[in-house]
């Protein structure tokens, strides 16, 4: 990951927290492609994923809160667009993926839209690594914005919406909800 989505997250991050996070920070390692395409050779967990998901590349690896370190495949297919993205513990996935679509709107932006953000486990900055890494995907792919929807299946039983505002917000994103807060937009401008 690049200086500048790091620096974006940390500033984003204390803008929107008033208390400072007591849990540890995310750690992403900064790997060249050359590097990342070495650790996946070389890691067994790694390879045992790429011989199953045959389609996916290793594109992060990182430390989560809980000092896991997190494997993040990417599928990416430039012909209709998608992008999924997978979170790996190990070989344990984690039953955590981005799934988002690459198009263009009709003033011809390049946009992606976040169609699901799963997160299977809360808190550890799983979620955080993900939305990193697609927030810099869009930056290397001249991406003008990324969009995406909240809906009623979406919120928190106990929450409502407000974890999912916060994490948004946190990441750089304009939320808005309509009038009964049924529904919300996520918005981010990269252009």
């Amino acid at each position: 990951m690049t200086k500048l989505l790091k620096s974006l997250f940390y500033r984003q991050r204390s803008q929107v927290d008033e208390k400072p996070d007591p849990l540890p920070p995310i750690q992403i390692q900064n790997m060249s492609k050359e590097e990342l395409l070495l650790f996946a050779k070389t890691n067994e967990a790694v390879q045992t994923i790429l011989e199953e998901k045959t389609d996916f590349t290793l594109v992060i690896v990182a430390f989560n809160r809980n000092h896991e370190e997190i494997y993040i495949m990417r599928r990416w297919n430039e012909k209709d667009g998608e992008l999924k993205l997978l979170l790996y513990r190990g070989t344990y996935n984690y039953g955590s993926f981005l799934q988002s679509r690459v198009s263009n709107t009709i003033d011809q932006k390049k946009k992606i839209y976040i169609y699901d953000l799963q997160m299977s486990c809360r808190g550890v900055g799983n979620g955080s690594i993900a939305l990193q890494y697609l927030i810099q995907f869009a930056v290397d792919h001249h991406v003008d914005l990324i969009a995406g929807g909240l809906a009623a299946c979406d919120k928190d039983e106990t929450y409502g919406f407000d974890l999912l505002e916060r994490f948004y917000r946190r990441h750089g994103f304009q939320v808005t909800f309509d009038e009964d807060k049924t529904e919300g937009f996520l918005l981010m401008e990269l252009s």
